[in-house]
């Protein structure tokens, strides 16, 4: 899975394929995602394949890291956190404002 959503970063450069990387729920104190985005889903597929074939490859990856706290007061707060890629995704588009709107991307 991942996201499809055009970003322009703070250095110009536009990423539209997002993948989480990595997640993090410190309990009773902060949830976080790591995100991996690609300037395309073709960026990521020659990544993959390349990867696969152990040879190098060049293509451009930002990572970056979304956490926010956790408000104990939440009815919610423990509920929504990112415990499956799927809820991570989930996440990322109910809690960080960049990726409101963006599009599921099912793979196989």
């Amino acid at each position: 899975m991942a996201l499809a959503k055009e970003i322009e970063l703070p250095n110009g450069v536009t990423v539209a394929y997002h993948r989480v990387v990595r997640t993090e729920v410190v309990t009773n104190v902060q949830t976080a995602v790591e995100v991996a985005s690609y300037a395309s889903a073709e960026a990521r597929r020659r990544e993959k394949e390349a990867l696969a074939a152990g040879e190098p490859c060049d293509v451009y990856v930002a990572t970056s890291v979304y956490a926010e706290p956790v408000d104990p007061g939440s009815i919610d707060a423990y509920g929504s956190a990112p415990t499956t890629p799927a809820g991570a995704y989930g996440w990322l588009k109910r809690n960080i404002s960049a990726f409101e709107g963006a599009t599921d991307l099912l793979e196989d």
